[in-house]
């Protein structure tokens, strides 16, 4: 398991949604690669590093469902290639 450093954290990327149409045809939730993804959060790092040296916890958890740009994302290079490395700024609301 890789641990992330300070505010980034690792998350498990939930296959896009497929819909099939009563004709047969497969339509998927995004189209573009660079819309938001939704994902897991499997790690964490210890919090924001402030300019004063202080250490901020961040708001996300394990366990908490997200949704996130993927445009900024970095792919674990592990051959896992659903987990995804991110900031917590990138998070942009927490899922229930």
């Amino acid at each position: 398991m890789a641990k992330p450093l300070y505010d980034r954290i690792v998350v498990r990327v939930e296959d896009e949604q497929e819909q099939t149409t009563a004709s047969g045809i497969v339509v998927t939730t995004s189209q573009d690669p660079n819309a938001p993804k939704e994902g897991v959060v499997v790690a964490t790092g210890e919090g924001r590093l402030l300019p004063d040296g202080e250490l901020r916890p961040l708001v996300v958890k394990e366990g908490d469902k997200v949704l996130f740009h993927s445009r900024s994302a970095v792919e674990l290079g592990n051959g896992r290639s659903d987990q995804m490395v991110i900031r917590e700024d990138d998070v942009l609301v927490v899922l229930d």
